[in-house]
């Protein structure tokens, strides 16, 4: 009986010493577990600080460059805009090149009184609206759409397309 009570009051002791020793495997020979990656790294917390304040700095100069690409877009439609609104103004005569602001492009056919005839051209394949009144595009793409539109010119525009 006392064998039993010395065995239940020495297993604890054991099981802890064990835990404390190094582990060795059943061939004898030593093993030693490895440490975590936290453990082998020694701290690199300025050197985190310097690698956030250049992704920082590299995101406000990406966001900077973004805005000023924006602004440079917004600038570009108004002065599409404005030369569309002004050229609306100007005479419609027969064999003048007109656009609408859709991108659809024409030739002045016929002029009476309160309408004009246009010989549709084609349309531009660009997305951005008013693409022939735009300073900085040069001669966009179309596609050939023919047919003849009578319309009182209100949306089309004298341009400077080259029909090809």
């Amino acid at each position: 009986m006392l064998v039993r009570i010395i065995s239940l009051f020495a297993l604890p002791l054991l099981l802890v010493a064990c835990d404390s020793t190094p582990n060795h495997s059943f061939d004898g020979t030593m093993k030693t577990e490895m440490p975590s990656a936290m453990e082998t790294q020694p701290s690199t917390h300025a050197t985190s600080e310097s690698e956030d304040d250049g992704l920082l700095a590299q995101l406000k100069a990406d966001e900077k460059a973004a805005e000023q690409e924006q602004a440079a877009k917004e600038q570009d439609n108004r002065l599409r805009e404005a030369k569309f609104e002004q050229n609306l103004t100007l005479k419609k005569s027969v064999g003048t090149t007109v656009c609408t602001w859709q991108n659809s492009v024409g030739t002045v056919k016929k002029v009476e009184q309160d309408r004009v005839q246009i010989a549709v051209y084609g349309r531009a394949l660009s997305a951005t609206n008013g693409i022939f009144f735009s300073p900085s595009e040069g001669s966009p793409d179309l596609t050939k759409q023919e047919g003849n539109v009578w319309t009182d010119g209100h949306d089309w525009a004298v341009c400077d397309a080259k029909l090809r």
